[in-house]
């Protein structure tokens, strides 16, 4: 019996259910192990499933929804997936609408033919977001990758700068006039966009245990469907309907100027929950630090 509440408890710590000074105590040891039987790293296969109960009503048998219901409440106990979740969530915004209304935006606003348009924007679309990815992947990879509390910080820095180079290229395109010069800067957007992917998905993946990454895919899925593809037509749509209908002498040109000017800006919300997500992670980096030498101390 001492031996299974002990492996509950320390089960139940490395998911943030108890705390560590309420976990039984363990027997003089060297401060590494002492740490790793205390506090099992993000990326062990330890189950999460230990020590929880998915009995609904008293029955014997789990039930599926308040199992999946427990997994989502220990992802959204997890701010780094959160903040990187919702932040690729905003770059889905952004693309999808730029997809969607990019050839319209550059025969209406800016003047381009029909087959001026289509050629520029396929060009644009197919070669920007993939040179980005490759790109990002090989840099991420060139700095050292995310494997760590430091590396996944310097990571995170890394998507941030990226991001940022993309904000500054994609705004002032909202009111250039000129086709080719907003052509060149919807390419380097979209570029520096795509090549934060590689850095933001991985780091979305280690940060969640082994055992609850398929779980976390699936509603990360379900947070790019929801407030990344779906959203960004169903806002933009409606914002340029209503400005249509009630702004005077605003016609289908002015409406669609203004709505994908709301489509690029929304690319800013993902840098301030890539800032957030770097906070969030120097701060469990401190506290995991703060941890070791407690437990060295103790020994």
């Amino acid at each position: 019996m001492g031996s299974e509440a002990e492996a509950v408890a320390v089960s139940n710590v490395s998911i943030g259910l108890v705390s560590p000074m309420a976990s039984p105590r363990m027997p003089s040891c060297p401060p590494q192990e002492e740490y790793a039987k205390h506090f099992p790293s993000i990326d062990s296969d330890a189950d999460v499933n230990d020590g929880l109960d998915f009995r609904l009503f008293g029955s014997s048998k789990p039930h599926p929804l308040m199992q999946m219901m427990t997994y989502v409440g220990i992802l959204l106990n997890i701010p780094v997936y959160v903040c990187l979740t919702f932040a690729l969530s905003a770059l889905y915004f952004v693309v999808t609408g730029v997809q969607f209304w990019g050839t319209a935006y550059l025969q209406s606003s800016l003047g381009g033919t029909q087959y001026q348009a289509n050629l520029l924007f396929i060009f644009t679309s197919a070669t920007g977001p993939t040179a980005g990815v490759f790109f990002g992947g090989w840099l991420v990879d060139h700095m050292g990758g995310y494997k760590g509390d430091r590396s996944r910080s310097r990571t995170m820095k890394l998507c941030a700068c990226l991001g940022l180079l993309s904000c500054i290229f994609g705004i002032p395109a909202t009111f250039v006039k000129e086709i080719y010069s907003f052509t060149a800067m919807l390419w380097l957007m979209l570029f520096f966009g795509g090549s934060v992917l590689p850095g933001c998905t991985g780091i979305a993946v280690s940060v969640v245990p082994r055992s609850l990454r398929p779980v976390s895919s699936s509603v990360s899925l379900v947070v790019f469907n929801l407030f990344g593809y779906s959203l960004s037509l169903i806002l933009s749509g409606s914002l340029m309907q209503m400005i249509s209908n009630n702004v005077k002498n605003c016609d289908y040109a002015c409406s669609l100027e203004y709505g994908f000017r709301i489509i690029v800006f929304w690319g800013l919300w993902s840098l301030v929950l890539l800032c957030l997500g770097i906070l969030f992670q120097r701060r469990a980096t401190k506290s995991k630090t703060h941890l070791r030498e407690g437990l060295r101390i103790n020994v």
